[in-house]
């Protein structure tokens, strides 16, 4: 469907000798960390496909005029326009944080971020490149447009290295498999608490969910919705 520039095959292995490079059974903990390079390559093309999708969108409607105004000035596009650019500042910020954990060493809060990112910002990506197509109308709908290959090649990065609930799956694994996860994350809430009082309750719902998670009590709210919500507040904490 997209991705056409770079073309995928599938190969079959047969009669193939194999070295082992590791102790036996531990090939998924090694691969995890190649995996978790991979997931953040995903959630950079995503965030950078929001970006350039948002780029697109501010382009062609300050140039276009309707009733004698630019298009960018309508009271209901710029509202479109706001929620692009809030949303692509989002992701690119929290992308670029994760980056920082990365070159810190600091390789619970990567996996936990990363895992996160891949859940929320790769499933967005779609959605904005397809806002962001609606503000060109027809001329973004062709093949000539940019538009049209970024929406045919925004899905893959959400599919790539385990889909959405893979990655919800590996936060709540994440979690209860050691709790500085949880405390290295609610770190951030800290950081910013009383600054709003929507997202002080947003992370207190969270801390909830990530201690019920650590004590093995039944999780209050679906992996998928606990992903989510803990991203956002991430990002508006950033």
């Amino acid at each position: 469907m997209g991705t056409r520039s770079l073309p995928s095959a599938e190969i079959e292995f047969d009669g193939v000798q194999a070295h082992l490079i590791g102790h036996s059974g531990d090939g998924l903990q090694m691969i995890m960390s190649m995996i978790n390079l991979g997931r953040f390559e995903c959630v950079m093309a995503a965030a950078a496909l929001m970006r350039v999708a948002l780029v697109q969108a501010i382009h062609h409607t300050r140039h276009r005029h309707v009733l004698g105004k630019r298009l960018c000035d309508q009271p209901v596009m710029e509202s479109v326009l706001a929620d692009l650019a809030l949303e692509s500042e989002a992701a690119t910020t929290l992308m670029l944080h994760i980056a920082q954990t990365f070159d810190d060493k600091n390789h619970a809060l990567a996996r936990l971020l990363t895992a996160l990112a891949k859940f929320w910002i790769c499933k967005r990506a779609p959605g904005q490149i397809n806002e962001a197509l609606e503000c060109l109308g027809g001329n973004g709908y062709v093949e000539e447009a940019l538009l049209a290959r970024y929406y045919r090649d925004a899905p893959l990065n959400a599919i790539w290295e385990g889909p959405g609930n893979v990655a919800a799956l590996d936060v709540v694994r994440c979690l209860k498999s050691d709790p500085y996860f949880g405390d290295t994350f609610m770190a951030q809430s800290r950081a910013v608490h009383g600054l709003d009082r929507t997202l002080d309750q947003a992370f207190d719902d969270i801390h909830f969910a990530i201690s019920a998670i650590q004590s093995g009590s039944a999780l209050p709210m679906q992996p998928r919705l606990l992903a989510e919500r803990m991203t956002v507040a991430y990002q508006a904490a950033l």
